[in-house]
């Protein structure tokens, strides 16, 4: 068998090499590898609240675990619902459940293995001197809950202009409240994304306010390497970092960003 196909079997991004690891970028390339090689851990990233597909999930796990029965299977749930009980109780049957929420493994009465978010230690990006005061940035997966209609408001309450990161829909235009909201949909890689974030006051991070998830924000691990102040709404999936950043109730947020 090859060299880089002989040890495990991810499903998550099909642009990354690491030896003994084979990256998947569907599920018909998990049936493929598993028959052409000797995979013996399939490791599928699951975004359960973007993504609440329980059915085909759980009949693709199950395919896989009869068709290959010696292959082990870890799923990475990256959100968890709390409704979505009887999923996860059923995908357990077939997998090893982890999850990179530590108030997780006490809401749910299985078993779950917690592993903390990862972001590397460095990334190199272009720094700059320019500090756009009263200037402050967001990013993150576009949802329509997360205060976005608030946010013309919580400007003008601030005294500060808003810039989005995040593929907001056409429908918002390039800005909002005559400029005080900007949205910025060009996709930019890590990079170039911290060089940008750098060049703001303060990054602020808001959440969908009856947010039922257990969830780690990847987005706020990735913004600390930027080096720049952080406000976050507190939110279970920002408590992990309440050490490293400011955390305030959002009827604060503005006072605290003035």
């Amino acid at each position: 068998s090859s060299p880089l196909l002989s040890s495990s079997l991810s499903l998550v991004s099909p642009c990354l090499f690491i030896s003994g690891v084979a990256f998947a970028s569907s599920w018909q390339d998990v049936f493929v590898f598993c028959k052409l090689f000797s995979i013996s851990i399939v490791h599928v990233q699951h975004e359960h609240g973007i993504f609440p597909v329980d059915n085909e999930v759980l009949m693709t796990i199950t395919e896989i675990k009869r068709i290959f029965p010696s292959v082990r299977i870890l799923v990475t749930l990256h959100a968890m619902l709390a409704e979505r009980t009887s999923f996860y109780s059923s995908l357990r049957k077939f997998a090893t459940l982890i999850s990179l929420s530590p108030s997780a493994t006490n809401a749910f009465s299985f078993h779950l293995v917690h592993i903390r978010h990862h972001v590397p230690d460095r990334i190199e990006f272009d720094k700059t001197n320019l500090t756009q005061l009263n200037h402050v940035a967001m990013l993150g997966f576009f949802d329509k809950n997360k205060r976005l209609h608030q946010l013309c408001q919580l400007a003008k309450s601030a005294q500060v202009f808003i810039h989005v990161f995040s593929a907001v829909p056409d429908e918002f235009g390039l800005s909002s409240c005559h400029g005080l909201v900007e949205y910025h949909r060009e996709l930019l890689d890590r990079s170039s994304l911290l060089s940008r974030l750098a060049e703001f006051a303060a990054l602020l991070f808001l959440r969908r306010p009856n947010s039922a998830a257990f969830s780690v924000s990847g987005s706020l691990h990735l913004a600390l390497l930027a080096q720049v102040p952080i406000l976050a709404e507190d939110s279970p999936p920002f408590q992990e970092l309440r050490h490293v950043v400011a955390i305030a109730r959002y009827e604060q947020i503005a006072p605290t960003l003035r």
